[in-house]
């Protein structure tokens, strides 16, 4: 299963995730439709991405 949650701010969000013992995996990166896409992985080993502006 593949999870990607929208977010307001991709850069907060990893901010966040790493506070909270994950991981940046990916990112943030740009997409062609002008978002930023990057994936962390959480404490237990699950990623997780996220598309924001």
């Amino acid at each position: 299963m593949n999870i990607c949650v929208r977010v307001d701010d991709t850069a907060a969000a990893i901010e966040l995730a790493n506070a909270a013992g994950g991981e940046a995996l990916i990112g943030p990166l740009p997409t062609p439709q002008g978002e930023t896409f990057a994936c962390v992985e959480d404490p237990a080993g699950n990623a997780i991405g996220l598309l924001g502006p």
